[in-house]
């Protein structure tokens, strides 16, 4: 096929791209589809894509790479007994994503309006039947894979783990605890399984029972299986976020307290301001004076010119996706969350 490119990409020659498909889309066809859909828009929303040449067919190549490596993976092993494929659903999905240039080209996901539960099955697209602690075989090399043989889970060590949400019965050897209806899919979805009630809830304050490291507020110690409390100055530690002054040093590592302005330093952790100004523990600066990190920064951003200043604006020339406001830096401009190279990017 001819022209598999971006709708704002020209073609060669008098092909036309073939008309977007509507209604239901086979196994066969979706990744295709997902990657196209995904290249139209990127190309409506003037996405920079230099590393791999246009929003076209090298923009399509590379989604449709992703779509089988992270999300379907074999469309053969889609038996429709262990793993449901869902055309009606894909459809759906597909046709959402051809929707996100008109939405001001917000993530996919923001714009359909995703929860975790959502992602899981990929809106609906693919959904395992097999339960929790049943044996599973995985359908691809990604541990990660979305598509599973496992109901709201995933495949691991050839038995299914399952995902329960607030409320919902757990088991930390089969079922584990996270906000299925969270929207956002970094650790602010983990919950904690309560061995007194076996239900998932709110992660545990120090003092309470914890089985895995992310059950709790501070941290677990899972030699005890307690959530600690922050340790004091003078004892030893492995990490600074488990320390109450947040700030680990010195050999053997200690919690110390962290420094006052003016006294000397080589990091911002070390000061109490979270700054370190040239060498010492000072307050952050305002925009318009020198800086060597960003962490110097009132605003958080210390630009090109060593300079304070604003953090950068979709448009606005940038180094890392940590510059920008919406921390999508691609081809060394602050873009808008649909330029984001993947899902998890």
């Amino acid at each position: 096929m001819s022209c598999l490119a971006a709708l704002a990409i020209a073609c060669s020659g008098d092909d036309a791209p073939p008309p977007a498909p509507s209604g239901p889309i086979s196994a066969d066809r979706f990744c295709a589809e997902l990657a196209r859909a995904l290249c139209e828009a990127r190309a409506a929303c003037d996405c920079p894509f230099a590393r791999f040449g246009d929003n076209g067919p090298r923009c399509t190549a590379l989604y449709e790479m992703y779509c089988v490596g992270e999300i379907l993976g074999d469309p053969a092993a889609l038996d429709g007994a262990r793993v449901i494929y869902d055309a009606d659903a894909a459809g759906r999905v597909v046709a959402g994503f051809r929707a996100t240039p008109s939405a001001g080209c917000a993530s996919p996901f923001e714009t359909l309006g995703w929860t975790l539960r959502d992602a899981l099955t990929f809106g609906g697209v693919v959904r395992g039947t097999v339960g929790p602690g049943a044996a599973c075989a995985p359908l691809g090399s990604d541990p990660e894979l979305v598509a599973t043989e496992c109901r709201e889970g995933r495949c691991q060590d050839g038995g299914c783990i399952g995902y329960a949400g607030r409320g919902a019965s757990c088991d930390p050897a089969t079922i584990v605890c996270r906000d299925l209806d969270s929207t956002t899919f970094d650790e602010a979805h983990f919950l904690r399984c309560d061995p007194a009630s076996s239900t998932c809830g709110d992660l545990g304050a120090p003092g309470a029972t914890c089985a895995l490291p992310y059950e709790c507020t501070t941290w677990c110690d899972t030699t005890s299986g307690t959530c600690a409390f922050k340790l004091a100055d003078g004892v030893e530690c492995t990490d600074r976020s488990r320390c109450e002054s947040a700030w680990c040093a010195g050999s053997p590592a200690v919690c110390t307290a962290t420094n006052a302005n003016g006294v000397t330093c080589t990091s911002a952790f070390e000061c109490t301001s979270g700054a370190c100004v040239s060498g010492v523990c000072g307050p952050p600066q305002p925009d318009g004076t020198a800086c060597r990190t960003s962490s110097e920064c009132v605003s958080g951003y210390c630009g090109a010119t060593s300079t304070c200043g604003p953090v950068p604006m979709i448009g606005e020339a940038c180094a890392s996706r940590s510059e920008c406001s919406n921390g999508v830096c691609r081809e060394g401009l602050c873009v808008p969350d649909l330029c984001a190279l993947w899902y998890g990017d």
